[in-house]
Parts: structure tokens; sequence; C-alpha cells
């Protein structure tokens, strides 16, 4: 391979808080991957193809090989985009906004809206997830995050009055509360029992995003890809081929029968702490405290909102989840970072129980010094940067070998008329 090959192969996917071990891309076989980074749902994405299996690798040529894997990443795109019309909180356009307007409609008795089929699922797999995690997830939190500016403070096009912050703090607190929405299954409509509430679907949506991505790949033929959307939604397809990550620091060749993750520090977003090996079929979900931030110092808050108290969430603390339903990654990330201490306690065990193989780090900042909690199937599945374990260790569990980081690619690649201030999710 060329050097300029090497390093176009050697960039990886280091996104905000997770990234794809470098050191493993640049030392590919022959089969490279095909990879593309776009705008899209009010961020980058970036999917990585590898050839559809050796059957393929035979019978096709190079060139068609790159083609048909081409055209699968286009259709996934494609299905991106078509979510974000259907549940984006920027466009006041999309199905949901439109369903947000008129589920607030000033009559008597309160509106029942009508919703396409994949709306209403999408409602009722949030609050699900609501009521599985005490409501510490909340769908109808978007007067908060609007109260705090991190939407537009107008849901809709038409403006409206402004108001303190403290005052808007408090003002949208009575309109946030999951247990009151109804749903009326038989003709998929939805009713908002309270005045000015609002449905916000940024908590799951780029996971399920990433999961139709996925289904659309498997359905062109891919049986090798990784899906990597904005910052924090993973899932993985297949194998990489011959996956393998190596250790310079000990010598030793880690075996990653997988793709190989790191999951960045909270207290600076951008050096790793720990490391992943994921499976194929498996998702990766993660929130922190330091994106999407407003404010200074003491001062400073993250966009994730306590449904219980109307914080915002400060400090330096960041939250992976591991399973195998990217949706569900997304909302279980939200309660273990809210309440981080929801790792060690009964509640926080029988939370995971209802979901299978699932597993939760915790990595926070106390004093300066970097503070890690497991919990769930994610026990023996985190390395610690700078944590060297015996070979036996590392034949028992998927850790994956040091890496450098070589660069933030998504965030050196956007492209003029890219609003980054503008992320739907």
């Amino acid at each position: 391979m060329s050097p300029m090959l090497s390093r176009v192969w050697g960039v990886v996917s280091c996104l905000a808080l997770v990234c794809l071990d470098p050191a493993w891309v640049a030392a590919r076989p022959p089969g490279r991957p095909l990879q593309q980074v776009r705008y899209v749902m009010g961020t980058l994405c970036e999917i990585t193809v590898f050839p559809v299996g050796e059957r393929a690798t035979l019978e096709r040529s190079s060139r068609d090989r790159e083609r048909d894997a081409g055209s699968a990443i286009d259709a996934a795109y494609a299905e991106l985009r078509r979510i974000d019309a259907v549940l984006s909180n920027w466009n006041p356009h999309s199905e949901l906004m439109r369903m947000n307007a008129a589920a607030n409609a000033t009559q008597r008795p309160r509106p029942w809206v009508r919703v396409s089929g994949e709306l209403f699922e999408r409602v009722r797999t949030a609050l699900r997830m609501a009521e599985e995690t005490d409501g510490l997830f909340d769908p109808t939190v978007g007067p908060l995050v609007r109260a705090w500016g991190f939407l537009p403070p107008c849901p809709t096009e038409r403006p409206c009055g402004s108001l303190s912050r403290t005052k808007a703090i408090e003002t949208a607190r009575q309109r946030v509360g999951w247990h009151h929405v109804r749903m009326d299954a038989q003709h998929n409509q939805i009713q908002f029992e309270l005045s000015d509430m609002e449905i916000d679907l940024g908590g799951i949506a780029k996971g399920y995003a990433v999961e139709r991505a996925v289904q659309v790949l498997r359905d062109r033929g891919i049986a090798s890809a990784l899906v990597n959307l904005g910052n924090s939604s993973l899932k993985a397809l297949g194998e990489p081929p011959s996956a393998r990550a190596a250790d310079p620091a000990s010598g030793y060749r880690a075996p990653c029968k997988g793709w190989p993750i790191g999951v960045l520090d909270p207290r600076d977003g951008r050096s790793v702490a720990a490391r992943i090996c994921m499976a194929s079929g498996e998702a990766i979900a993660t929130s922190g405290t330091y994106e999407h931030v407003i404010g200074e110092g003491k001062n400073r808050r993250s966009h994730l909102i306590d449904p219980y108290t109307g914080d915002a969430l400060g400090g330096e603390t960041g939250v992976t989840v591991l399973t195998s339903d990217a949706e569900v990654a997304d909302a279980l990330t939200k309660p273990f970072i809210l309440r981080p201490q929801l790792t060690t306690t009964a509640a926080g065990g029988a939370m995971l129980i209802r979901y299978p193989g699932t597993g939760v780090v915790v990595l926070s900042s106390r004093g300066g010094r970097l503070l890690e909690r497991e919990a769930g199937s994610a026990r023996g599945r985190v390395t610690m940067a700078g944590e060297r374990r015996p070979r036996s260790s590392i034949r028992r569990t998927l850790a994956v070998g040091y890496f450098t980081v070589i660069r933030r690619p998504l965030e050196a690649d956007r492209g003029e008329g890219v609003r980054p201030c503008c992320s739907n999710y």
C-alpha cells in the first residue's frame, strides 16, 4: 500500500466520545474498507463497509465490489435522511414537530393526533424506556431543553414570548412528565394531557437510525460494516476480516474478534481513557457532560437534563452502554449519567436485568482523578488506558490493544454549510 493510502486508511472514526482503533485500521489486509463521512441528522456520520464475503471476493472484481458497497452506503444515508424527516426536533416540518404542534392545539377536550406507524412505535418505545428507567429517561423533556437554550426557544416557526432562563426553566418543569402522554394503539393516535408539552426523541433517535442504517446495509448484501453516528451511537454488522489489535507497549498482539473501540476521557474529551472490543450485532451508545455545553467553569452545564429537578448536568462524566439494540443503548445512557451510583445499587441492577447482555461503564472525575465504574456485562470487557494486563487475562476477555489517536476527523472534515450548533439530537 502506498504511503498516501496508508495515511488515508489510517484516519479513523475518532468522534467526540468514541473512536475506532487506528493501529488496527492501519494494519488492514488487502480487502481494505470503504469509508464515507457525511453530514446527516444534524451531525456527522461515518459508515465503514468491508467486502461482502469470501465468495463475492472470488467472483467479483474489486471495482464491482466497491461500486456495490458505495451503493449500499448511499442507501443507508438515504434512510438516515428519511428518518430525520420523521424524528427531527429541530425542523418544525418534521412529522414529530407537526405532531407536537397539533397535540397542543387549544381545543377542549385535548385533541388526539394520528401519526404514522413508525412515529407511533418510536414514541411507544420512548415511553416504555421512561417507565423502565423510573423516568430518568423522559421523552417529554423537550421544554426543559429549550428553556436551557440547547434548542430554539420556540418549537414552531411562530414567535413566542421571552422569559428569563430561571423563569423559563421553572415554567418548563410544569410541562414535563412522560406519564401525561396517552397512546391509542388501535388508531395510532397520541394525546397530551397537559398544554405546551413536547415529545423530544433525541434520546433514542440516533440509536434507532443506526439500527435502520445497518438493516439497509444487510439488505444490500453487506456482511461486515460499522455505522458510527454523531459522536455517540454505533452498531456493528459482522466482523472486520482478520481483526487484530496491536500493543506496542508490551509486544503482544491481542485478538479482538470484532471492532476495537476507544472511549474518550470525560476530563478533556480528547484522550482515550478505555477500550472495548465490540462484537458483531452489538451496539454502543455514549453520553458525556463535555459535549453541547453552555457556560464556563463552575457554571458550565451540558445538554443532559434531569427531568426530576430540571437541572442541566455539569461536572466531568461519561457513560458508555454496550448492548444489542442501539436504541435501547441510547436510552440507558441517561439514567446512568444522571445517577452514576446506579452502577452499584440494586435499582441499577434491576434496570439492567431487563436487558440481558447489557453493560454500562461510567467514567467520572473526582479531584482530577479518573474513576471507573462498571455494571452488567461490561465487567471484564473494558481495558483502561495505561492498564497492563497479563496474557492470560487478555485471552479471557475481549480487551483491545493500546493505540494512539491520530486525530478527530469528524471535527476536521466539516464542510461549508455545516451548522454544528444545530444538532437535532
